[in-house]
């Protein structure tokens, strides 16, 4: 854990010097787990200190927890550090990984939790989208945080766009399906968010694929993927110019799949009813 947070101090701190603004590091790349109360950076003598070396804002992945209440399950969630060391917004994972981030039933059937592994992921799930302020010269931004395969999902991405982002930020853990097509597909996926909200989004990986997107769909220094069993690969870096564009002002976004309705009810009217006029209008009259 020490090793992994250590390596990802260091390539932030080199991203820093090359001109970094905002860090984003990876889902569930941080090691350790942070208490939902905390509203700061741990100290400089505790080895989960966050921030060593670099001083950019920072949206890092952590697992978080009820200090106040230990039998609640913890949360995948998103985190933003700012300048000064404190935790200005948290956002918890709403659509969660069946079987890797929660058992089906178990609460229904606490009986199951008898035969399941001891090390089964069950996580709580979030309460709602949320934006993340991102203080840069004198101005605040509002950044859309996205975890996993929340940027695949539709409606997720319209709940979000009535923030008007001006950037979405992804994070995501895809080392489950190493080097595979499944990172490349969960790009190409993405790739719509960023269209249907015309808004630029940064993804983190950490066994990739990361990269820059623009508003406009296109793809921009996508990393490798590769499977951590096969190839383990320490923390990388990537740095990129992104507009700081308020989005989410687009049909789509403020009416969701109404063209798409609109369509299959054309086409059943060409298919069902126009056929039924014709022939009527064929017919010969008395």
């Amino acid at each position: 854990a020490a090793e992994q947070l250590r390596g990802l101090q260091q390539v932030s701190a080199r991203l820093e010097q090359k001109g970094a603004d905002l860090i984003v590091w990876t889902e569930s790349s941080y090691p350790y787990a942070v208490a939902r109360q905390q509203t700061h950076d741990f100290p400089l003598s505790s080895r989960a200190r966050i921030r060593r070396g670099f001083s950019a804002p920072l949206i890092l992945g952590a697992v978080t927890f009820n200090a106040e209440d230990r039998s609640e399950y913890p949360y995948n969630s998103a985190l933003m550090l700012a300048s000064d060391g404190h935790f200005t917004a948290r956002f918890d994972k709403m659509f969660l990984l069946i079987f890797g981030e929660y058992i089906p039933f178990v609460d229904t059937f606490p009986a199951l939790k008898k035969i399941l592994p001891s090390t089964t992921g069950q996580f709580s799930r979030g309460a709602g989208v949320v934006e993340f302020p991102f203080e840069h010269d004198g101005q605040t931004y509002r950044l859309g945080p996205m975890i996993c395969y929340e940027d695949i999902v539709p409606d997720f991405g319209r709940k979000l766009a009535a923030f008007h982002p001006h950037l979405i930020v992804n994070i995501t853990n895809d080392a489950w399906f190493g080097d595979t097509s499944e990172p490349w597909e969960h790009l190409a996926l993405s790739v719509y968010r960023a269209v249907e909200m015309r808004a630029d989004m940064v993804r983190a990986v950490n066994t990739g694929v990361s990269t820059f997107i623009d508003a406009t769909g296109k793809v921009y220094d996508e990393t490798y993927a590769i499977d951590p069993q096969i190839h383990p690969r320490g923390a990388d870096g990537l740095l990129n110019e992104v507009a700081l564009v308020a989005g989410g002002y687009t049909f789509y976004a403020r009416h969701g799949d109404v063209l798409g309705y609109g369509c299959v009810v054309l086409a059943l009217l060409l298919w069902l009813v126009w056929p039924r006029l014709r022939r009527r209008r064929a017919q010969p009259q008395p």
